[in-house]
């Protein structure tokens, strides 16, 4: 187990005995399991990757911040730039899809069920999911701007979740008075959304924002005001893709 506390990263037994202590070191941004190694990656203006090896303590790797993701046996970060793969070793990043500059902490990425990277990337002129493969070619990609109900992208968080065979696209809207959470199923081949889910909170938390995967069904939601709510994601894209008042995103295509 890794624990992080006041700017310093503890390892921890089973039981709770300390294997190893580094610090300073500024809070982890995020983290994946690539075989047997745990990696994360700090913020701020020492943004790295670290490598953790079971019981050994972390050891610096590539230069680089932002979101882990693992796919076809390979590493790659998505950040406000771009996409990049790292080296077998980890120490090195290659930029393999260029991106507009992005606000920060508006985006995600995860590796999809086929394979390759889907990445939610929002800049000043759109706001894209965009499947990329494991060499960096462009699978497909298409605008989710209508679907964002805040005034500008950088009042929109989008995160990614992937359950089973399906991937949703998760969208916090920070508003003058709430913030209102929506659900998408995203289409195989970007063609479509399909809206499964709308919640809000006048009470907002913003460290409590979070979706997560439970198990091939079901997703635990927090939107920010201190409850959690379970939704059966397969049974609601179910019923919102087979109803005539399913709320699409129309008459956006998957751009090739």
């Amino acid at each position: 187990m890794a624990l992080h506390m006041q700017r310093q990263l503890f390892g921890l037994s089973a039981d709770g005995g300390l294997l190893w202590e580094r610090g300073p070191l500024d809070s982890p941004l995020n983290w994946t399991l690539a075989s047997d190694h745990l990696i994360l990656t700090s913020a701020g203006a020492d943004a790295m990757v670290w490598v953790i090896q079971r019981a050994k303590p972390p050891a610096p790797a590539a230069r680089i911040g932002g979101r882990l993701v693992a796919s076809d046996g390979q590493v790659f970060v998505y950040n406000s730039t771009g996409v990049y793969r790292l080296s077998p070793d980890l120490q090195t990043a290659s930029l393999i899809y260029l991106l507009p500059r992005a606000f920060p902490d508006t985006g995600d990425a995860i590796a999809l069920p086929n394979g390759g990277v889907l990445v939610a990337h929002a800049d000043q002129a759109d706001a894209r999911l965009i499947a990329l493969n494991a060499d960096g070619t462009l699978r497909w990609q298409r605008s989710y701007a209508p679907a964002r109900q805040a005034r500008s992208a950088a009042q929109a968080k989008a995160r990614l979740v992937a359950s089973d065979s399906h991937v949703y696209l998760v969208l916090h809207n920070d508003l003058s008075t709430s913030n209102v959470t929506d659900i998408f199923g995203v289409g195989t081949d970007g063609n479509r959304l399909v809206r499964i889910f709308a919640g809000g909170t006048r009470n907002l938390l913003q460290e409590d924002l979070w979706t997560v995967a439970v198990d091939r069904d079901h997703l635990l939601i927090n939107y920010g005001g201190g409850n959690v709510t379970a939704l059966d994601a397969r049974l609601a894209l179910e019923r919102a893709s087979t109803t005539a008042a399913q709320d699409l995103i129309a008459n956006i295509g998957a751009q090739p």
